[in-house]
This record gives structure tokens, C-alpha cells and sequence, in this order.
């Protein structure tokens, strides 16, 4: 991350809750569930607001432009709310860092389709 910045990219935060009401399909046992981590919802307890909204707000507040997606006006006005409210204390930020488990939950298999043998099918 200190790479990008460094050099003035700026990387985009697709899903950065982690999609959780993506298709059983696209699941995976060993795939992390962010908003399930005990140091999000002690942040988020102690900010009164949802674990969602602390992913938000830490993939806004450590430099990346999240893109959390969602129909829902409630959820809209808390995603705006992350990246306009008090920020997460330093400490906080820390604590966020060590929850990274490099866990990709958008993976190739959405792209697949009934009887596909792999994702090399996707460029034939």
C-alpha cells in the first residue's frame, strides 16, 4: 500500500465488507467473513455503528476508494456516514492491519458456467 501512495496510485476497495450475501457458489469454508472479526465489531461497538461501515470506513481511512455497493438507503447513508464521521484512532488502524488473512473473495469461479472445466475457458 505505502507503494501506491508513494507514487500516487490510488487503488480501488471492490467489496470491501466482502460481498457476504454473495451466491453460495462463489463460497468458499476457508473464506473470511470481515464483518464477523472480533476486532471490527469491538470498533464497532464502540462507534455505534454497523461492522460494515468500520470496513468502509478503514478501506477509506488507510487510502484506497472503497466501492461498497448496496440498494438499501439505510446502508447508502451508513456507507456515506464512514467517510464523514470521526475517524478510527491510530491504534484502531493497527489493529485493522493485523486482521489481513489475504483472503480473495471475488474470485474467477463467478465467471464460470455450467460444464466450464476451468478458468481458461473464460479466453477460448
Amino acid at each position: 500500500m505505502d507503494y501506491c501512495l508513494k507514487n500516487g496510485i490510488v487503488p480501488i476497495a471492490y467489496c470491501p465488507i466482502g460481498s457476504p450475501s454473495r451466491p453460495d457458489r462463489d463460497r468458499q469454508p476457508e473464506d473470511a467473513v470481515d464483518i464477523e472479526e472480533p476486532v471490527v465489531k469491538r470498533i464497532a461497538k464502540r462507534l455505534g455503528i454497523h461492522p460494515a461501515t468500520v470496513c468502509v470506513k478503514w478501506a477509506a481511512q488507510r487510502g484506497t476508494v472503497p466501492i461498497p455497493m448496496s440498494a438499501n438507503p439505510r446502508n447508502i447513508l451508513a456507507n456515506i456516514d464512514s467517510v464523514c464521521s470521526d475517524p478510527l484512532t491510530k491504534q484502531e488502524m493497527k489493529d485493522m492491519k493485523k486482521c489481513e488473512k489475504n483472503s480473495r473473495l471475488i474470485k474467477g469461479q463467478v465467471f464460470m458456467w455450467v460444464g466450464s472445466k476451468g478458468w481458461p475457458d473464460l479466453w477460448k
